[in-house]
């Protein structure tokens, strides 16, 4: 009975915590509404435009605006002067130099306020994804997990005074387009200014036990967070403790359905209320991840799942059975990662309709899949860890022939105008084992006439359904379709949590249904078209050296290889580099005499190019141009203005800095279609530039070959070139 009453007791507070947590939110709304509407369109230094309010925390609040001379979103974090805390994660921010920490553009002030101008990060909180659909697919936590620690490793191993956050908790992590996110340093201080901490502020759930007490707060603080926030991405809440802060029983079961074993070790042991028997260090923690990562991990708990789609002829609908199929398998809690085998381009043409871009990994995340878009193969991105991968391979029978896969679907047309197809690719596959032959656009009522040797296999009506559909009957259809097969057997061992479904149900369904309309409105808005002339991009150097033909290099490949565009190299100088280039890369380069340039990659160059070439390229059939101006001139000046797009490059080293900075004061107030590269020079002659000239300028990534595009270089580009 005592039991009975304590359990009731705590289920009645956790009730009313979240009522009161739901009451408090909409009166947070309202006063974010109420005071959206008196800064709406606020100018700011005269340079930002105030958009809305996008936040409200302890300290202060959060603007989304407008930088009016450089056209980008900026967050604007407002904090009283009053707020002694403001001074101390401004100056933390500052230092801070790592894709998983937001950006920190300036620091501003008036009579009332401090102002911390810093990247906006389109994204969902933590908090918002574990509540929307519960806890995540395995390899998701274990990935996020990971990033997580080289964030935290980051910050433990700054010198000579080491960051400690003191506040990781779901809503200060934000999952941007798949990456992991961590902002709002509030609470963060120097490793020795926490010695001697008095007041003391953390996240129930999430703080340290010593943060309830006098004792030193550390790096180790940090680790039990970790802990905290791990084992709220695989089971969705926060673990049960007892009153000496121990883990309950029941909270190191759920830790163990939701990851392996080995994995539920590592945060049950950051979880230790005792700072001496955590892990030491995040270092410690993620060298633990990666072990369990590399050990048996993915052949005994994780079993790693291949689906390949094919169709007998195009238009078949093989899209649209990957997707549905992707939907099937997150339902029974595997992460999934659908991959573009073939040439259609589609995943690149509703990226485009909707604004999106990729990660640094080359994903474009998108209702709820992650899809990998064909390309080029000087695109060198890291492989992401995912449960199951689902490859389209459009109507390319030969290429899925050549790798093996635990299920093979074959999706064929049931129209007489079809079948002759459809039997043909049938007989082409019938030798594998995994095969499942499904008709799309097939009528139950009517009966399909076969050839008597194809007649005696087992063939499968597709059910009509959205891709996003997770209703019962379509889950039943693919538990059918799959059973028997190797992939059927692998889902019905997976170790891992059935996938919960999101909270609303159906009704998700139906909402992204009713939405289409408003998001193809959204996306015109946006100013997406399909592009019909080729867009010319002229890039020139302030100097010798500076590396413009390294990134006219690297622009081509990155249009050829992760925009899939047909692309020209002009080189539009003296120099003879590409012919150098030629010569060097021989083996690789495919030479058109007639034309005059040679091909590498995908991408044509054309050596000691001009007007000629430039018009001949223009009604050729290229959609993007990239012009190599080598070194600014006044001869070449009227071509680059010309230009849809110019890129000037220079040295911001104090002996350079001249001639760079007189080209760039050069360019007048409307700088749509500037873009300004810097290789060389100091972080203060840097920001000491950008500010007396007004502009941005981009650091150029460091990048050992000009033919690798990598994940630095795709989200270095990402961010300007679409």
């Amino acid at each position: 009975m005592k039991n009975f009453i304590k359990n009731l007791w705590k289920r009645l507070k956790k009730e009313l915590k979240y009522s009161f947590g739901s009451f408090t939110m909409l009166i947070k709304r309202w006063h974010c509404r109420k005071e959206a509407q008196s800064v709406e369109d606020t100018i700011l230094f005269g340079k930002y435009r105030i958009d809305r309010v996008i936040g409200r925390g302890r300290s202060g609040t959060v603007f989304l605006a407008r930088h009016l001379a450089l056209d980008e979103w900026r967050a604007i974090k407002r904090v009283p002067r009053e707020c002694q805390g403001f001074a101390r994660e401004a100056a933390v921010l500052k230092e801070l130099k790592h894709p998983g920490i937001p950006v920190i553009y300036d620091l501003e002030e008036d009579s009332s306020y401090y102002y911390l101008i810093e990247e906006y990060l389109d994204g969902e909180s933590l908090y918002a994804l574990i509540e929307r659909q519960g806890g995540l697919a395995r390899a998701k936590a274990f990935s996020y997990g990971i990033e997580l620690c080289r964030i935290i490793s980051y910050l433990h191993s700054i010198e000579p005074n080491p960051i400690l956050y003191l506040d990781l908790q779901p809503r200060n992590i934000l999952i941007c387009q798949g990456a992991l996110k961590l902002i709002d340093f509030d609470q963060a201080v120097t490793a020795r200014f926490a010695q001697t901490m008095r007041e003391r502020y953390g996240t129930e759930g999430c703080a340290a036990p010593e943060q309830y007490t006098d004792e030193p707060l550390d790096e180790r603080t940090d680790i039990y967070a970790i802990g905290v926030l791990l084992y709220y991405m695989g089971t969705g809440v926060f673990p049960d403790r007892e009153e000496d802060g121990r883990c309950t029983d029941r909270a190191r079961e759920r830790a163990q359905e939701a990851f392996s074993r080995e994995t539920a070790a590592v945060i049950m042991r950051c979880l230790n209320p005792q700072k001496k028997l955590r892990c030491q260090s995040a270092k410690e923690v993620l060298e633990a991840l990666l072990d369990v990562k590399t050990g048996g991990f993915t052949q005994n708990q994780m079993p790693f799942l291949k689906v390949a789609v094919i169709g007998s002829k195009p238009g078949m609908g093989v899209t649209h059975v990957c997707l549905s199929v992707s939907s099937y398998l997150s339902g029974r809690g595997l992460s999934c990662l659908y991959r573009e085998r073939n040439d259609s381009g589609a995943v690149r043409k509703a990226a485009a309709y909707r604004g999106l871009k990729p990660d640094r990994y080359g994903l474009i995340h998108m209702d709820g899949y992650a899809m990998k878009p064909r390309y080029g193969r000087c695109v060198q991105l890291a492989e992401v860890c995912t449960d199951a991968l689902v490859d389209d391979f459009g109507a390319v029978l030969q290429t899925a022939l050549e790798e093996e896969y635990d299920i093979l679907l074959l999706v064929c047309g049931a129209g007489d105008w079809e079948l002759e197809d459809s039997v043909n690719a049938v007989r082409a596959l019938a030798h594998k084992e995994n095969l499942r032959i499904l008709f799309n656009h097939s009528s139950p009522d009517v009966k399909l006439i076969l050839p008597g040797d194809v007649a005696g296999l087992k063939f499968y009506r597709l059910p009509a359904c959205r891709p996003a559909e997770k209703s019962d009957s379509i889950s039943a259809f693919w538990d059918i379709c799959f059973k028997g097969t190797r992939g059927g057997r692998k889902i019905r061992d997976w170790p891992g949590k059935e996938g919960k479904k999101k909270k609303g149900g159906d009704r998700m369904a139906i909402w992204h249904m009713a939405a289409g309309p408003f998001r193809r409105k959204a996306a015109r808005r946006k100013g997406y078209s399909p592009q019909k002339t080729p867009e010319v991009i002229g890039i020139a150097g302030s100097g010798a050296s500076v590396g413009v033909t390294h990134t006219a290099v690297l622009t081509a490949n990155y249009c050829t290889g992760v925009l899939n565009r047909k692309t020209a190299v002009l080189e539009w100088n003296e120099s003879g580099d590409f012919g150098r280039l030629e010569r060097i890369l021989s083996k690789k380069a495919v030479t058109d005499p007639r034309a005059g340039s040679f091909n590498i990659m995908g991408a044509s160059y054309f050596k000691r190019a001009g007007r000629d070439e430039l018009v001949r390229c223009t009604v050729n059939g290229f959609n993007a141009i990239v012009i190599d101006f080598g070194t600014f001139r006044s001869e070449i000046q009227d071509e680059f203005l010309r230009c849809d797009r110019r890129f000037l490059i220079g040295s911001v080293s104090e002996w350079k800095l001249d001639p760079f900075a007189e080209l760039a004061s050069q360019t007048g107030t409307d700088r749509r279609g500037w873009e300004y590269f810097c290789v060389f020079g100091s972080r203060e002659a840097l920001e000491m530039t950008e500010r007396l000239l007004g502009i941005r300028i981009r650091r150029l990534p460091i990048a050992g070959s000009a033919f690798a595009i990598t994940g630095d270089i795709l989200d270095f580009f990402g961010t300007f070139l679409k």
